[in-house]
């Protein structure tokens, strides 16, 4: 069975952080659930409205010693949008079981050069669970984000060229509902059908 290679590169404008702030998500669990579980407990907690008055919260990026990154489960949600949008739920269902993403972390890049630190920070407002909230993201004003897809199903590779177009309208990250982040300018791609399967599932490029 054949094996399909695509390589893809976005250049993604406004990219948002959205990993909560450590410090800050342990704090807030600790005010709001433990302490409301020691002890007995009613099964049944009614939360009335409002009870949670508006708050900041901080979103990251996830970071290493080698710069700020995506992970490939972000590629498979990106990838999920798009079926759903064209409506392929059944068609391509378990996306992650049809496609290998290849690198675990992604990178963000600008003119070559793996991104140390975020631009600086984006603050939005937000509806949550207990009501009006500012979330606080890091950004980037521009990023090259480069991946892979490894595929041998051959309805993914046929409907591949829809899912890029749609894909690249909806975005990338936090935000991308309403337009206003994770704008994706550039969405460039090379397919590869490969004679032999591939040794392994790295691609470095």
């Amino acid at each position: 069975m054949a094996w399909w290679r695509i390589r893809v590169k976005m250049v993604v404008k406004d990219l948002l952080g959205s990993i909560p702030d450590r410090k800050e998500l342990q704090a807030y669990v600790e005010k709001h659930y433990l302490r409301e579980f020691k002890g007995d407990v009613e099964p049944d907690i009614e939360v009335p409205e409002n009870a949670e008055p508006s708050r900041i919260i901080t979103q990251r990026f996830r970071r290493d010693e080698t710069g700020i990154y995506l992970v490939k489960g972000q590629i498979y949600g990106w990838l999920k949008e798009a079926i759903r949008a064209l409506g392929l739920q059944r068609k391509l269902s378990r996306v992650w079981l049809r496609v290998i993403v290849y690198p675990a972390r992604i990178y963000l890049r600008r003119k070559g050069e793996v991104l140390k630190e975020p631009d600086g920070v984006r603050v939005r407002p937000v509806r949550g669970p207990y009501g009006s909230a500012l979330c606080r993201h890091e950004y980037v004003w521009e990023a090259e984000v480069r991946f892979t897809l490894w595929t041998r199903d051959r309805d993914f590779y046929m409907r591949w060229n829809e899912l890029k177009a749609v894909g690249q309208q909806i975005g990338l990250g936090p935000g991308r509902n309403k337009g206003d982040y994770g704008r994706i300018e550039v969405l460039d791609d090379t397919v590869e059908e490969l004679a032999q399967p591939p040794k392994d599932f790295k691609d470095e490029w």
